[in-house]
């Protein structure tokens, strides 16, 4: 083995980007960005065979060392990949998809190869010794001393001699260019450091400072104290920095079910709206967090208190953004955004709003103009959620990931510069890994990110109509919206947390992968004749959805049903005799205007519902009689009859979710929210009284949409137990 073969350390290199195999690193723009071990082995395995076709299975084998797993744990993996790259599945630069085969890596690589120790070792000098071969000086004059010079004539012996001796230039003259090229050299490399960009921040240690596994939403900090809501029901709490017990915040209990959103900058007031159920806009006030006035500021979707806590930001179900003091006085018009604008937050200055809408990062100034689209470039198809600064105003802390409620990490947008030296041009990542975070919220001296930390898993169960208890459904894997065939011969499901479309046996064996990410599908629906499933899948970039339709038995990738319709098209369905399908079109959600269409499969026409306006959540009765419906408004549930041409609403109060008709289309079956009171229930098509099946008020569920609820074939509720975990933790931030 010579120099040449030891600790090599292949290089490759593409676009951007280069990983180094030996280091077990990857440098993008030339930043250090983290990487799973597992992402970062499928990324080397790929890099290997450019240009070639590596099937799922040899990627399995390849990082998994043969050992039994998944096709989704694979596919998390690309998703994850690509994430970092910065690569779009619908169109790859680096990793083109072939559907049910395997990956192909389609970018140019340069393979480079940098023997161990830094520096190649030359052929020219080998165990401290010079070789003489390679430098083309004979062996004798390498390594013997020089002959003495030939004896000087008498005439100009003494002045050859002293010429020879003599150097061309004096000594201080080379003393004077060699500290001269000292300092340049110094002065160049402490140019070099003082303009290099500023170090990176990292996660030093994580913390976790609740225990209870329920979820949880962050809304600021005092300093001492951490406000937050607890869900089911909702609670306003708070907990101290370093962890302790929960404990409701008194101060929020006059206004029943709330949700806090902000805490003023001197932590003496939150803002806290009111949990109406069925209700998108919700009243809210500024109350003192010790306990004292209430003051009601407005209908909102969002608020956030100025920098000096003076102001109020808020969001309309309209599309505005309104300000407002916080003593509820003086409120004026913004401006219009477009659209339901979420996690709103004023700069440390002052002059700007921020806010995340359509998934993505906007920007406003606070005289209502130059709204505009940040971060243009960067991860183009990842949602971007609006997150805060540290109290000095030099970094920008925010989350971003597939979607707003999926594959969410924590991001730095660096701000911190001097005379000389300028921070990054684009944020980087500082979680990794399989927790997903929400809203990161600096602690008052910037030295600490609280953050609500997810890990998400849950356990299928079914209703027993027996015993009236929860028992696990097909061994209870982590899935939710099955639907089954109506041939009685397969199932459609949904794989949580990844949200991958599967069709399988009807016992869940045999499972073929039909979706893979960027695709979100919800409520797969099969085709009267179960040759298709179609879906709707949540787009992030726009908070709509599109519908789309894949063959059953794979093979082919999902096409879009209305291809060119820019408009939303949620939760379609089939009609009975599989000519047509309904969906919620309209604005995206959030904004009340939705309606019901109808597509014509055979003439591709649209057409109006009659008296849908406000409606969403379609669903066909098998017998093509009805099409239920939910609306914003009381009463919630409703039941359009096509014998007699009208609509009717069915006397229920509350949050009513996932309707579906029974097999016999006698019954709807549909989840309730009432004052916090969570229950599947059941009530006749033509109305009449409600039967309570069964209390979910002491029991934590999971979904890709917070909860889900489907039916078996027998008709008994389906739903997802939660098993993983959601708490706040403490992140400490370092400089490398």
């Amino acid at each position: 083995m010579n120099e040449f073969e030891q600790s090599r350390n292949l290089i490759y290199r593409f676009g951007d980007v280069e990983v180094r195999e030996a280091e077990f690193f990857i440098t993008k723009a030339g930043q250090q960005v983290p990487v799973e071990p597992k992402v970062f082995k499928v990324l080397l395995h790929l890099l290997r065979f450019p240009g070639r076709l590596v099937s799922k299975d040899d990627l399995i084998d390849a990082v998994w060392n043969g050992n039994a797993v998944s096709d989704s744990s694979l596919t998390r993996n690309i998703a994850l990949l690509r994430r970092l790259l910065g690569d779009d599945p619908h169109a790859p630069r680096y990793i083109a998809t072939v559907t049910t085969v395997g990956y192909r890596f389609i970018y140019p690589v340069e393979v480079l190869e940098e023997p161990g120790g830094g520096l190649p070792v030359s052929g020219a000098q080998k165990d401290g010794k010079v070789n003489a071969e390679s430098t083309g000086i004979p062996i004798s004059e390498a390594f013997e001393p020089a002959a003495a010079a030939p004896q000087q004539s008498a005439a100009g012996g003494a002045a050859s001699l002293a010429a020879a001796a003599s150097p061309r230039w004096p000594i201080s003259r080379w003393w004077r260019l060699a500290a001269g090229g000292m300092t340049i050299g110094v002065l160049a490399l402490a140019l070099w450091y003082v303009q290099r960009p500023r170090p990176p921040l990292q996660i030093a240690s994580y913390t976790k400072l609740t225990h209870d596994g329920h979820d949880k939403q962050i809304a600021g900090t005092d300093g001492s104290r951490i406000y937050f809501t607890q869900s089911s029901p909702f609670v306003v709490s708070q907990i101290g920095v370093t962890g302790g017990v929960i404990v409701p915040v008194a101060a929020a209990a006059p206004l029943g079910l709330a949700q806090v959103w902000d805490v003023s900058p001197d932590g003496a007031n939150l803002l806290i709206s009111q949990r109406e159920t069925g209700e998108l806009a919700r009243e809210f006030w500024s109350v003192r967090a010790l306990g004292g006035s209430l003051h009601h500021l407005g209908a909102a979707l969002d608020a956030a208190f100025s920098p000096d806590g003076n102001s109020v930001v808020y969001s309309t179900r309209e599309g505005e953004l309104r300000v407002v003091r916080s003593d509820g006085t003086g409120a004026r018009k913004l401006a219009g955004v477009g659209g339901a604008a979420r996690e709103l937050r004023w700069s440390p200055d002052g002059r700007l709003i921020l806010f995340s809408l359509t998934g993505s990062l906007w920007e406003i100034s606070l005289d209502g103009s130059n709204l505009h689209k940040l971060l243009l470039a960067w991860r183009p198809s990842s949602f971007k959620g609006c997150g805060r600064w540290t109290a000095d105003g030099r970094l920008f802390l925010f989350r971003s990931g597939d979607s707003p409620v999926r594959g969410n990490q924590i991001f730095v947008l660096n701000e911190r510069r001097n005379l000389f030296r300028h921070p990054p041009a684009e944020p980087y990542q500082l979680t990794n890994g399989p927790i997903d975070w929400d809203t990161p919220i600096p602690s008052r001296d910037g030295k600490t990110i609280f953050a609500l930390g997810r890990s998400y898993l849950g356990e299928l169960v079914s209703l027993d109509p027996q015993s009236k208890q929860l028992q696990p459904y097909l061994k209870g894997f982590s899935a939710e919206f099955l639907s089954f065939s109506p041939n009685g011969k397969w199932l459609a499901y949904v794989t949580f947390p990844d949200g991958i479309l599967w069709r399988a046996d009807r016992d869940g064996s045999n499972p073929v992968q039909l979706t893979e990410a960027p695709l979100d599908p919800l409520n797969p629906q099969w085709s009267p004749d179960s040759s298709r499933i179609l879906f709707g899948n949540l787009v992030p970039s726009s908070e709509s959805a599109t519908a789309y339709v894949v063959p059953a038995e794979g093979g082919s990738p999902p096409q879009r049903i209305l291809p060119n319709e820019p408009d939303n098209q949620a939760d379609p369905g089939w009609s009975p005799d599989g000519r047509k399908v309904v969906f919620a079109s309209g604005k995206p959600r959030g904004q009340r205007a939705e309606h019901l269409s109808m597509l014509d499969l055979e003439t591709g026409t649209v057409t109006l519902m009659p008296g849908s306006e406000g409606f969403r959540s379609p669903r066909w009765s098998r017998d093509g009689r009805y099409l239920l419906a939910l609306s914003y408004t009381p009463p919630c549930l409703r039941v359009f009859d096509f014998k007699t041409g009208r609509w009717s609403g069915l006397p229920i109060e509350g949050d009513v979710n996932f309707p579906s008709f029974s097999h016999d289309g006698k019954f709807i079956y549909a989840l309730d929210l009432v004052e916090g009171d969570r229950f599947f229930f059941r009530i006749p098509v033509t109305g009449g009284k409600i039967e309570r099946l069964f209390d979910l008020k002491d029991v934590n569920i999971t979904g890709r949409l917070t909860f889900s609820m489907s039916l078996d074939p027998t008709d008994a509720p389906l739903l997802l137990r939660e098993t993983g975990s959601s708490e706040i933790y403490a992140l400490t931030l370092a400089e490398k």
